[in-house]
C-alpha cells in the first residue's frame, strides 16, 4: 500500500514538473509571446509566399515559424501568430525590414537579382536561417478596362487593371478587375476626361468624348502605358429617391422564471409555493417606411455632328434632399430609369416568451415519532403547488408601407420622341410582417409531500399574433411639362 502511494506522488510530481516547464517557456506581453528559454527552441523557418513573382518597389511580407517542444509558433502578420519579432535579429540584403514585411529597394537595379533574409533567434545563435527570393524585371506594362461592365457616359464607372510582363515572359495582374494580387499603390495613374480612385474612373464630361488614362510604375517612372476610351453613351442608368424602409420592431423581453418553493426540512414541514413566472413582453411595433421623394427631371436632346449620334440629356433633382443624378445617352442602346418608391414597413416585433413557473418545494415525508410515555404519532408535510407560466407577449404590428413618390417631367420639344426611353418606378413599400406571437413556457410540477402533493401550476396563454400592415399606395401619375429646357453642363461637372 505503501508503495503504491509512493508511485502515485512521484507521478503526480513529474506531471506537475512537466507542466512547470512548459509554462516558463514563454512570458506574454501584450498578447504576444516572448522567448524566455531560447536554448530550448528546436528550429526555425522563413515562410513566404513563394508563388509570387517580386519586382523593385514592392513588399514581401513573411514570417517565422519556430518549433520548440513538439509546439508551433508563429510570428504576427503573414503567419496570423503571437510570436514576437523581438525575438530575432534580422538581416536583408536587397532590402530592409519592420514588423515582418521586407521593404525592396526601388529602381531598375539589373545587378541586383535577388533579396535576401537572414534570421536568428536571440539568446541562440546557433539556430539560425536564410531564404533568398529572387526578383525580376518588369519590362512592361499594360493597361485595359472591364468592357463588359463600363457604362461609357458621364458620371459612368470604368473598372481598370494593370499587367505586368516580367523578364522571363511570366506576367502578374492588379487587384480588382483582373483578380490578380498587385496593389494600386505600386502605379501612378492620371485620367483625362473623369477622376481616378482604386483602379476605378468616374467619368466626367469631356468635351472631346474621350477618356485618357496615363499609368506608370513608381518604382521605375520610365515603365508606362496609355489607353484612350472612347465614350459609346450607352448606358442604361438608374437613378433612386426611394423612401427609407423603417426599422423593424424590437423583440419583447422573455418572462422571468419563478422560483422554486423551498423544502422544509423539519418535522412534518410543508414544501414552500412554487412562484408564477414573469409573462413576455409585447414585441414593439415596426416603423412606417417613409415615402418616396418627388423629383424634377429634365429632358432635352441634341444632334452630335462629330459623332454622327442623337444624345438624349437628362438632369433630375429631388426637391427635398437636392440629391442629382444627370445621364447622357443615345436611343441605340442608352435608357434612365427613376426609382422613387415608397420604403417597406419594419416588421413587428416577436412576443416574449412567458416565464416558467416555479417548481413547488417538497413536503416532509411521513415521520413516526415515539413519546416518553412509549406512544407514538406520525407526522408528514405537504408539497407545495407548482407556480403557473407567464403569459407569452403579443407580436407588434408591422410598419405602414410608405408612399410612392411624385414625378414632374419637364420635356424639351427635342426630346419629344424620345421620352419612352425614360421610364419610373412609384410603387408604395410592403407594409412589414406581423410579429411572432410569444408561447409560455412550462408550469411548475407540485411538490412531493408525504401527507399529499401539491398542485401543478396552470400554463399561460400565449401571445396574440400582431398584425402585418398594409402596403403603401402608389404614388400618383407622373406630370410632363413641355417647356424649353437647357442643362448647364458646366456647372454640372462642378458637381
Amino acid at each position: 500500500m505503501e508503495k503504491s502511494m509512493l508511485n502515485i506522488k512521484t507521478i503526480i510530481f513529474l506531471f506537475g514538473t512537466i507542466f512547470l516547464f512548459n509554462s516558463c517557456m514563454y512570458k506574454s506581453v501584450g498578447g504576444l509571446q516572448h522567448i524566455k528559454k531560447p536554448e530550448k527552441a528546436n528550429s526555425i523557418a522563413i515562410k513566404y509566399d513563394y508563388k509570387t513573382i517580386y519586382s523593385y518597389g514592392e513588399t514581401i511580407p513573411f514570417g517565422i515559424e519556430m518549433i520548440a517542444k513538439r509546439k508551433v509558433k508563429k510570428t504576427p502578420g503573414y503567419l496570423r501568430g503571437k510570436l514576437s519579432w523581438e525575438n530575432f535579429n534580422v538581416e536583408v540584403e536587397g532590402g530592409s525590414f519592420h514588423e515582418g514585411v521586407v521593404y525592396i529597394e526601388e529602381g531598375n537595379k539589373s545587378d541586383v537579382k535577388e533579396v535576401i533574409l537572414y534570421v536568428e533567434l536571440k539568446g541562440n545563435t546557433t539556430l539560425n536561417t536564410r531564404k533568398t527570393i529572387p526578383l525580376r524585371n518588369i519590362e512592361e506594362i499594360e493597361i485595359e478596362y472591364d468592357k463588359s461592365n463600363a457604362l461609357l457616359g458621364p458620371r459612368g464607372k470604368i473598372e481598370l487593371g494593370i499587367t505586368n510582363v516580367f523578364d522571363n515572359n511570366e506576367i502578374t495582374q492588379t487587384e480588382g478587375f483582373l483578380r490578380g494580387d498587385k496593389e494600386w499603390s505600386l502605379y501612378s495613374v492620371e485620367v483625362e476626361g473623369g477622376t481616378y480612385r482604386e483602379g476605378e474612373i468616374i467619368i466626367g464630361f469631356p468635351e472631346n468624348h474621350k477618356v485618357k488614362v496615363i499609368a506608370s510604375l513608381l518604382s521605375n517612372p520610365t515603365l508606362k502605358t496609355e489607353l484612350t476610351i472612347p465614350l459609346d453613351y450607352k448606358g442604361k442608368y438608374s437613378a433612386y429617391y426611394d423612401g427609407k424602409s423603417g426599422r423593424h420592431g424590437r423583440r419583447g423581453n422573455n418572462g422571468f422564471w419563478g422560483q422554486k418553493g423551498r423544502k422544509f426540512s423539519s418535522v412534518g414541514g410543508d414544501g414552500g409555493q412554487g412562484r408564477n413566472g414573469g409573462h413576455g413582453e409585447n414585441g414593439r411595433v415596426g416603423e412606417n417606411g417613409m415615402d418616396g421623394e418627388a423629383v424634377d427631371v429634365y429632358v432635352s436632346a441634341e444632334e452630335n455632328k462629330e459623332l454622327g449620334i442623337t444624345i438624349v440629356s437628362v438632369l433630375s433633382i429631388g426637391k427635398y434632399s437636392g440629391r442629382k443624378s444627370v445621364a447622357k445617352f443615345t436611343p441605340e442602346g442608352g435608357s434612365y430609369l427613376i426609382y422613387a418608391r415608397g420604403g417597406h414597413g419594419g416588421h413587428g416585433g416577436d412576443g416574449g416568451i412567458g416565464g416558467r413557473g416555479g417548481d413547488g418545494g417538497r413536503g416532509d415525508d411521513v415521520k413516526k415519532v415515539t413519546h416518553k410515555d412509549g406512544t407514538t404519532t406520525e407526522t408528514c408535510g405537504v408539497g407545495g403547488n407548482g407556480g403557473f407560466s407567464g403569459h407569452g407577449g403579443d407580436g407588434g404590428d408591422g410598419g405602414i408601407g410608405g408612399k410612392g413618390g411624385t414625378i414632374t417631367f419637364h420635356i424639351d420639344e427635342s426630346a419629344s420622341a424620345y421620352q419612352y426611353l425614360i421610364r419610373y418606378d412609384v410603387s408604395g413599400g410592403r407594409g412589414g410582417d406581423a410579429g411572432m406571437a410569444g408561447y409560455s413556457e412550462n408550469p411548475g410540477q407540485g411538490g412531493k409531500g408525504g401527507c399529499s402533493n401539491g398542485r401543478d401550476g396552470r400554463r399561460g396563454r400565449t401571445g396574440m399574433r400582431g398584425f402585418r400592415a398594409p402596403d403603401g399606395y402608389k404614388g400618383p401619375t407622373p406630370i410632363y411639362i413641355k417647356e424649353p429646357v437647357k442643362i448647364d453642363w458646366e456647372k454640372m461637372a462642378q458637381t
